[in-house]
Order: C-alpha cells, then sequence, then structure tokens
C-alpha cells in the first residue's frame, strides 16, 4: 500500500521519508506482524505501521483512516492501540530519552530566547479530535484542517 505514494506524497503524508518508514517498520515488525489466520488474510506489518502514522500525521479520524486503507474501523482501533504499545514497550528505551539536566538549561535558556516564555524544556505535538460544531461558539473549533475539532495533548507512564 505505501508504494503507491510518489515519495513527495509519502513524506506529506506520513511526515517521515521513505527509509525513516523502512527502518521503523524493520524495528517494530516482530511485534506488530500478526500471524496467519485461516479464515482471512493478515494485514501486513507494514500496512499496521502506515495506519498508525497516517492517524498520528494527519490526525484523521477512524472512519477517514479506515476508508484510506480499505480496512474496518476496529481493525484501525486494535492496530493504532498495537503499535502504540510496541513503540512505548520497545523501541522507548533505546531511542526515547529525557534530557539531563545540564540538557534542561540549555533547552530552557534556547526555548525562553525563541519564545520569552520561561521553564520550557521541550514541546510535543497535539492531535485533532474530531467533534460536533458548538452551537454557541463553533467557530472557536474550526481548525486547519477544515473539520471542527478539539486538540489535546498526552503522556502516558507505563
Amino acid at each position: 500500500m505505501t508504494d503507491k505514494f510518489l515519495d513527495c506524497q509519502f513524506k506529506d503524508t506520513f511526515r517521515m521519508s521513505r527509509t525513516s518508514f523502512n527502518t521503523v517498520q524493520t524495528l517494530l515488525q516482530p511485534y506488530i506482524q500478526k500471524k496467519q489466520m485461516y479464515l482471512r488474510p493478515t494485514i501486513p506489518s507494514d500496512l499496521h505501521l502506515a495506519i498508525f502514522l497516517f492517524h498520528i500525521a494527519q490526525g484523521e479520524a477512524y472512519t477517514s483512516v479506515s476508508i484510506q486503507f480499505g480496512v474496518g474501523k476496529s481493525t484501525v482501533s486494535t492496530i493504532i492501540g498495537d503499535v502504540s504499545q510496541a513503540t512505548v514497550r520497545h523501541l522507548s528505551s533505546e531511542h526515547i530519552r529525557f534530557p539531563n539536566v545540564d540538557e534542561a538549561m540549555r533547552s530552557m535558556e534556547y526555548w525562553r530566547a525563541q519564545s520569552g516564555i520561561p521553564g520550557i524544556v521541550a514541546c510535543i505535538d497535539g492531535s485533532h479530535i474530531l467533534i460536533l460544531q458548538s452551537a454557541s461558539s463553533g467557530s472557536a473549533y474550526f481548525n486547519r484542517k477544515g473539520f471542527y475539532s478539539i486538540n489535546i495533548q498526552g503522556t502516558t507512564l507505563l
């Protein structure tokens, strides 16, 4: 499925190069590839990763992701949960680290100079959650992607 994207479309769609995608897919493949079932074909691990990245990179609802990739909404939900868990369990300790005190101080100095806001160590991105238009202040929830949403951010400790 991912081979159907031109390189420029690929990066815009998944927010990473095809090379980076293949590297991440290789690292996650043992944890996200499902076993072949007798009744239906198995969804390949690269499609699992593509579905996950499309959802988080584009902020698309499960229905849109389902249509884009030709799988059911419940399958999208399961895949997003599985890839999220695999990433945290198997990649985070090696590829995600928190800054030490010196790095945190340098980062706070940098962000204070950039934004004027003290105490920023790092920044994270958010995700748009699709909502119905509010009757009283709908325009406040209309996002740049052309639909009504609430922007959220979150972290999980395991």
